[in-house]
């Protein structure tokens, strides 16, 4: 990776039903139906699972269906629906989660939808030389460290910010070393989009959630680390 050059590691839209959903087609004959034909291209790995949910207290099945050739995962619980896209696209609209999405909940009968969450996640390199959490720590973190027993210095720093705007919307914007790493001159960086309670769900309002979280995460690091110019 270049010091000019952005990842996008993962774009994603993820529904939680009020209530679990009473059944679930079969991700086989979902994915026959022409509306997915050009989201999610054959072939397709279906795959079946269990996941912990903390609220019930047991497990349930899950389904993951993967398109290798679209970069897509869609997995899909009584509890849970997610679509990723694995693509590194960062053009928000050829990722075209909003509308696989929607496609996907056309045929899945969900009742009151309790969360809507759209997410972007990043990797880039620090412009500056040195660690990332050093360049993290110079950007947002208070400089001085009297605060420090006097045998402790600072050398790196993450920060999580949680944000919300006039129509609602609430927001988790991450940015640390990625993996942790102290070492790392690599920046990870993530933005979360959450609606509660949506009284309507439509393709516009996930297109909305969806370019909020991006125009959030992508402006939000081009203040603190500008791309240079070639």
């Amino acid at each position: 990776m270049s010091s000019d050059m952005l990842e996008v590691l993962d774009a994603n839209i993820v529904i939680i039903p009020e209530e679990p959903l009473k059944q679930t087609v079969s991700g086989t004959s979902l994915f026959e139906q022409s509306e997915f034909a050009s989201l999610m291209r054959k072939p397709l790995t279906i795959s079946q699972g269990l996941s912990f949910d903390v609220s019930l207290g047991t497990t349930v099945g899950t389904y993951q269906i993967e398109s290798m050739r679209s970069q897509k995962v869609i997995s899909l619980s009584p509890i849970r629906l997610e679509v990723h896209d694995r693509s590194g696209e960062s053009d928000l609209k050829k990722a075209q989660i909003p509308e696989t999405m929607a496609a996907f909940m056309s045929v899945i009968h969900v009742g009151r939808i309790k969360a809507i969450g759209t997410n972007w996640e990043i990797v880039f390199k620090s412009p500056k030389v040195g660690s990332a959490g050093t360049a993290i720590a110079e950007k947002l973190l208070r400089q001085d460290t009297n605060f420090l027993p006097h045998n402790i210095k600072r050398d790196g720093g993450s920060v999580r910010l949680y944000l919300s705007d006039s129509s609602g919307t609430t927001y988790i914007l991450a940015l640390e070393p990625r993996g942790q790493n102290i070492q790392t001159d690599e920046l990870w960086m993530s933005c979360n989009a959450t609606v509660n309670y949506p009284e309507d769900l439509s393709i516009e309002l996930l297109k909305e959630m969806f370019q909020q979280s991006y125009h959030l995460l992508f402006e939000v690091k081009e203040s603190l680390f500008p791309t240079p110019q070639l």
